[in-house]
């Protein structure tokens, strides 16, 4: 059970970083954009 635990939390946290780097150079832009 808790191999499957760490398991679904690798996947999770693989899936996670992948859409921050896909949605990172909007981020960026709009971090800059509210910091002005």
């Amino acid at each position: 059970m808790r191999k499957a635990m760490i398991a679904t939390a690798c996947v999770a946290g693989a899936g996670f970083a992948a859409m921050i780097w896909r949605e990172w150079p909007a981020m960026r832009r709009y971090i800059r954009m509210t910091r002005m």
